[in-house]
Parts: structure tokens; sequence; C-alpha cells
């Protein structure tokens, strides 16, 4: 009946897990999604395949100044291979329910081995299979990076666990460390372990977990951890046998993961250029903070955090910057006890797992804590800055340590209770398991939608200026002016040198007329920084509203100088030039501005548009109907150039009655802002 009830236990966790997050399944492209799919030229198949070994995760080029040199080029071709199949959300969503549901199945492997025990092993993946957690991994679409990675580097694990040579001491076999997924069918009623397995086999499951392994870490940088799980777990299986002693012929097979994830760390910052990432001290404040000391506490302090968030997954957020953690200033602050605390649990757990091991040869304590610090050190700004505070999606592989320690600790106290006090302890597993299932199912509907998961921040970091911009840039795309204005104005005040809302907020208030405040914020936002090619195009089209045409003109020469390559800015200052001023003087430079533009951007119908519209008013007719048509080629429903061409039409018949020209002149489509 054993294997029976593994079959059971597994499609019990499986079918949990898909049931806690199967409502992402209609959710859209949110947050992150849109630079990673929706605006990444490398997703949409407008580079070749080539380039996504050259361009980061959200299609920059890994030798940009402002790229986050985030090297995903397996995650990146899956998004190219989905976005072929199918342009929608469903697609992807799908792909990450799959991922997940396939790796619930490998951590029960995984979780059964640790605990030793059907029930708990069965109640740790069931902990993780519903952990509210994992909502931002398994919903948003960005996520399949994560769930990749994960899903590669727990089977890397087990197929390296494989490769481990069986061996036996005076006491009897080897304790149990792994696993054999083939055990698991058997129905022996000997305990699971490593059995006796041929050289080629072994040879063939190390070369496999390497293999996964790396791409692993090409899903997903954090992989890289899983060479470092693969010394551990070797370590810790030649301890079970020699205690006090690593046997020499050992470290030939240690020294390969080693020597692996040194050569790939230092091949990885080579092929980035070797340049750090730049990051701003909005996205990681606490690595900005002026002292060490500061710098120190605050990290403990976010390290708490992210425990805090395993242990009670209520408090969620979709980003955790501006304001969310601010700095610890004061050594006097009520905050400083929550990392006094989190090392005091440390020092705890570490004292007995050390002598849990020495008494019993039992390592799975050891091995359930590395897998819970491991995976997490690259988030950790130990060995380099991350661009982020919290970020739950790197809780994932984390989280399988944190459910095994659960695990581990529910049966201890299991052993110790009276038959009553055992289900009473099993009753309160349930509860909990139905309570993060609760918990998954609101989280994942609040991923469905952008409104939702924005105003859902609110509730955890209402002094977020990022979560403010949010809401404000969602509701001005559904048409909420009001909100819209409440929350960018409210952004700025969180955070007076938020560029970005105060790029939006001008180009919002000159949509709704306001002018005098539009100017005002934009002339702020190229003092807060000088160097932001945005703000002053956007300034130049506020300037140009308002009938200053030379201060407009000046802004967008300053825009261009700024960021040669700026097509939407060549385009207003094109129209500017010879559409606003209307001088025959500069229609030519205008010319010369809109060809630079389309180059730039050739598949914009409104540069070719009014192009068509300077040829027009030039009195260059052939070349003012062939742009219009040009435009009507790549927009078939674009209005605007219908209707210049009708107007040119109408024109050229007049001409043809009388010698002198008549007609009206056509229209030009307005400057674009920069949000």
């Amino acid at each position: 009946m054993r294997h029976v009830n593994h079959v059971l236990a597994l499609i019990s966790v499986i079918t949990l897990s898909s049931f806690s997050f199967f409502s992402s399944l209609s959710g859209g492209f949110a947050f992150d999604d849109i630079e990673a799919v929706i605006n990444n030229r490398d997703v949409k198949g407008n580079t070749p395949w080539s380039s996504i070994l050259y361009d980061d995760f959200w299609g920059k080029s890994l030798n940009s100044k402002t790229s986050h040199k985030s090297f995903r080029p397996l995650t990146t071709a899956v998004f190219r291979l989905l976005w072929f199949l199918s342009e929608g959300a469903f697609i992807f969503h799908l792909t990450n329910l799959v991922l997940y549901t396939l790796l619930c199945g490998l951590t029960y492997l995984v979780f059964f081995d640790l605990t030793g025990d059907t029930l708990w092993g069965w109640l740790a993946a069931v902990l993780f299979a519903t952990h509210p957690v994992h909502a931002e991994p398994v919903c948003s679409v960005v996520g399949l990076s994560d769930l990749l990675c994960a899903v590669l580097s727990v089977g890397a694990l087990l197929c390296y666990l494989q490769s481990c040579p069986s061996q036996t001491t005076s006491n009897g076999p080897t304790p149990k460390i792994w696993v054999s997924p083939s055990h698991l069918y058997k129905g022996s009623s000997q305990p699971p372990g490593l059995h006796h397995r041929g050289r080629k086999k072994t040879h063939w499951s190390r070369i496999a977990a390497y293999w996964l392994a790396l791409a692993g870490m090409l899903a997903k940088e954090h992989g890289i951890m899983m060479f470092v799980m693969f010394v551990v777990y070797d370590v810790v299986h030649s301890a079970s046998v020699h205690p006090w002693f690593y046997p020499p012929v050992r470290w030939k097979r240690i020294s390969w993961p080693i020597i692996m994830a040194f050569s790939l760390v230092i091949l990885r910052i080579w092929w980035q250029g070797g340049a750090p990432p730049t990051f701003q001290p909005e996205d990681n404040p606490a690595a900005f903070a002026p002292t060490f000391w500061q710098r120190l506490m605050t990290h403990h302090y976010v390290y708490s955090l992210n425990l805090w968030i395993l242990l009670c997954p209520w408090w969620l957020c979709f980003d955790w910057a501006m304001g969310c953690v601010p700095v610890i200033q004061d050594p006097l602050e009520a905050r400083v006890l929550a990392p006094l605390l989190l090392w005091t649990c440390i020092c705890g757990l570490l004292i007995k797992t050390w002598k849990k091991a020495l008494s019993s040869h039992d390592q799975s304590l050891l091995l359930s804590c590395a897998w819970l610090v491991l995976p997490f050190l690259p988030a950790s700004n130990l060995f380099f800055t991350v661009g982020f505070v919290i970020a739950e999606r790197m809780l994932l592989l984390p989280s399988v340590g944190f459910c095994a320690l659960v695990a581990l600790g529910g049966r201890t106290i299991h052993s110790l209770l009276s038959s009553r006090g055992q289900k009473v302890l099993l009753a309160f597993f349930l509860l909990l398991i139905s309570l993060h299932i609760t918990r998954s199912i609101h989280r994942s509907v609040q991923w469905k939608r952008e409104s939702t998961l924005f105003r859902s921040g609110l509730q955890v970091c209402p002094n977020n200026a990022k979560v403010h911009y949010n809401i404000a840039k969602n509701a001005a795309d559904e048409g909420e002016v009001d909100t819209a204005l409440l929350h960018y104005q409210m952004a700025i005040r969180l955070n007076p040198r938020y560029l970005d809302a105060m790029n939006n907020l001008g180009n919002l208030l000159k949509q709704q007329g306001h002018l005098e405040m539009a100017r005002e914020f934009l002339i702020n936002a190229t003092r807060t920084k000088s160097d932001s090619a945005p703000a002053w195009m956007n300034l130049g089209a506020v300037l140009a509203e308002m009938g200053d045409n030379q201060g407009a003109e000046r802004a967008y020469t300053m825009a261009i100088n700024l960021r040669p390559n700026y097509p939407d800015c060549f385009y207003n200052l094109a129209n500017l030039l010879g559409n606003t001023y209307g001088k025959m003087g500069n229609y030519q430079e205008s010319e010369n501005h809109f060809l630079r533009a389309i180059q730039l951007n050739p598949n914009a119908a409104n540069y070719v548009t009014n192009l068509g519209v300077l040829y027009h008013r030039w009195g260059k007719s052939e070349l003012a109907e062939e742009a219009y048509k040009r435009s009507l080629q790549m927009d078939p429903s674009y209005k605007k150039a219908h209707e210049n061409l009708r107007l040119l039409r109408e024109r050229k018949k007049k001409e043809q009655r009388s010698d002198k020209v008549g007609g009206a002149y056509p229209s030009a489509a307005g400057s674009t802002g920069k949000r």
C-alpha cells in the first residue's frame, strides 16, 4: 500500500497547487509583464534569436548603462516561443501554472526525504504548494523565470543525489538523505535511501545535474546556488558516515561543483561587460544608507521581514521600494528588535542542528536550513547590491526550507503529545493549509487586474510613492483623471524627486488644459534631473501648446542632445518647425527631422502622416499623397490620413479647374508626450 499512498499524496499536492492559483489563468499582463513581454523587442520577434544572448531580460543591451544586467536568455527564449504561439496572456499564465504544479511534485520528493515520513512529507509539500507568497511568481508572467529556474534547480539536485555512491557503516546502512523517485513505487518496507547504482548511471546523473543547474542559471541568476547545494548535500552525505573526517577521495567529487560555480560567475561578469548594474536609492534605500551601521541593521531588518512574510503571508505587496521599509536611523528604534530576535532564533536553530547531527547523524535539520538560506543569498545584498528591498518571487526556493522546518518541528511536537494532542496538532495543520488556500485564491484574484493589484499595495505600504504612482498611471489609462491627479501628487509629496511622476503629472495636466501647472511640474523635473531627455521633451510640448515656440524649440533641442536617437522628440520638433511655425524657411529643416524620426521608428503611421502634412503645406502634392498612402499601408484605419488624403485630392481637383491654389489645409497630429 505504500506506493499507493505516495501516488495519492502526489496527486493531492498537484491538485491543491492548481486549485490555489487556478484563477490566475484569467489574468492579463500586469506591472513588470508590460516591459518584460509587451514592450520587449526580443520577445515580440523584432530582433534575431541571437539577440537574446546580448540583451538583458527587459530587452536592453547588456552593455547599456541603464541595463539591470539580468541575463536570462532561457526565459526570454520561452517568452518568445509563447508569444509566437499566442499574443494573449492566457498561454503565459497556463505555462506558469504547469511549471508550478511540476515544481510542487518535485519538491514532494525533497520533503519526503527530509522528514522521513509520508504524512509529514505530504504536509510540508501541501504547505509549499498552497503558500500565498507564491502568488507573485505564479500569477505574474515575469514569474516564469523564477518557476523555470526552480524546476530546473530542484531537478538538478535530484539528479545529483542519484549520483551519490551508496556507503555502509559499522552500524548499518548509511542514514537516509536522499529518496530515490523509483523507490516510491516499489512498495518496499525498506527505508528509502541510496541503493546500488552502476558507475555509468552515476556518471550520467552527475552530468545531467550540471547541465540542469546551468540551465537554471540561464533562467534566473540565483540558479547558480544549486552548485553550492551540491557541495552541501555531498558533504552531509559523507559526514553521515564519517562525522569527524571527510574522506580525501571525495574532494575530487566536490571540487567540480565549486570550480564550475566560480567559472560561471566569472564568465557571467565578463559577458555583461564587467560592470555591475546601476540602481537608484529609491530602488534599495538600505544599500545607499550613509553609514555602515545603518546599512547593516536595515538589511537585517529586511531579512526578518522576509521570514515574517513566510510565516504570516497576509502582508504582501507587488513592490516594496520607495518608502515601504525606511532606513533604520536610530539604534534605539523598536525595529532593531526584529533583527535581534531573528539572530537569536538562528543561533538557537544552529545549536539544535549541530547537537542533533552529532547525536543521531540526522542531517534533515541542517539540509532544511540550507534550503532556506542558500537560495536567498543572491537577494541578501551580501555579495552585490540588488535593485529591490523585498522581492516575493525570490522566496520561492527558500520557502522549501521554511516548509521543511515547519514540518520537522511539527513532527517533533507530534511525537511528544498524547493521542488527543496529536489529533489537535494535525487539525491545526489542516486549518493552516485552509488559510493558505484562501489567501492564495484571494491574492491570485488581486493579480488578475492592475487596478486591484496596485490598490492592494496601499494596505501594506501606504507611504510607498511607487504604489501611488502605479495607481495614478493605471487610473489615467482608465480615464479616471481625478484619481490619477490625486495619486500623482501624493507620489511626489512622498518622494519630491520622483521624476516619472512629475513627467506623467505634467502630461496629464497638459491634456486637461492646465498648462501653467504642467509647466511648473516639468520645469521642476528638469531641475531634479537635468539630463532627463523625456522631461525636456515634455516641457517642450507644453511650451509649444502655450505658444512659446522658441522655448519649445530650445527644450526639444536639449532633449535631442541628451538622447540623439529619440524619435518622439524629432517628431515634435519637426511639427513645431514645419507645421506650427508655418514658415517657409523652416520646411527643409522640418523635413530632415521628420525623416530622422521615421528612420528611428519606421512603423509610426502618425510620423508619416505629418510628413505628408508638411509636404501638403509646402506645395509638394505628389510627395504628400505618397506619404498619406504609405501611412494608410501601415494603418488602414488611421482616420487623419484618410481625411488629409481626401483634402489633398479635392485641392488637386480645384487646381485643375483654376490656376490658383484653393482648398483647405490638412491638420497635423499633436505633440507626443512621454509617460
